[in-house]
């Protein structure tokens, strides 16, 4: 089955400054991926170092200065829950896409929503400070540093899947 959500070589940037006092920022660089129906992931990240950026680029928000965003055939026009969170349905799977806040509350309260949402399709990309309590739900955990995404050590993910066959 393809993936739902499909990014390669994403990269953006910002520049601040008038005249000749002006300095660029990278914000994304390179950024690739792929995310399967049904599939959990987490990216973690420090204050700033672009996680909702990356989530405005896949969801068309904001366009990418580079790269490409791809999603399944038939795929609908990513549209807000509410402030903090997009869904985007294709092919009969869905995909929520949730910008936690920093705070604890947050990410427990979303932990809840998107563990007990049930059906198998449904897959999530959270974007929070700390993987937290939901790397122990999530299938991967990814960490963005330095503009680029980072694949964080098996210890720090596990797969939901090892789960539901025992």
């Amino acid at each position: 089955m393809p993936p739902l959500l499909e990014a390669q070589g994403l990269s953006k940037s910002y520049v601040a400054g008038l005249g000749r006092c002006w300095a660029r920022v990278n914000v994304l660089r390179a950024v690739s991926l792929v995310v399967h129906a049904g599939e959990r992931v987490v990216v973690t990240g420090t204050p700033g170092s672009g996680k909702t950026t990356l989530m405005h680029c896949l969801t068309g928000l904001r366009r990418p200065d580079g790269g490409s965003v791809r999603w399944q055939a038939g795929a609908d026009v990513p549209y807000r829950l509410c402030a903090d969170a997009i869904r985007v349905a294709g092919g009969g799977n869905t995909l929520a896409i949730v910008d936690l806040p920093g705070t604890a509350w947050a990410a427990g309260h979303w932990m809840e929503v998107l563990h007990t949402d049930g059906a198998a399709r449904r897959g999530w990309l959270v974007f929070a400070r700390e993987a937290g309590s939901l790397a122990q739900v999530a299938d991967r955990v990814l960490a963005l540093r330095d503009g680029y995404l980072y694949a964080l050590p098996r210890e720090h993910s596990r797969r939901v899947a090892e789960d539901r066959a025992s």
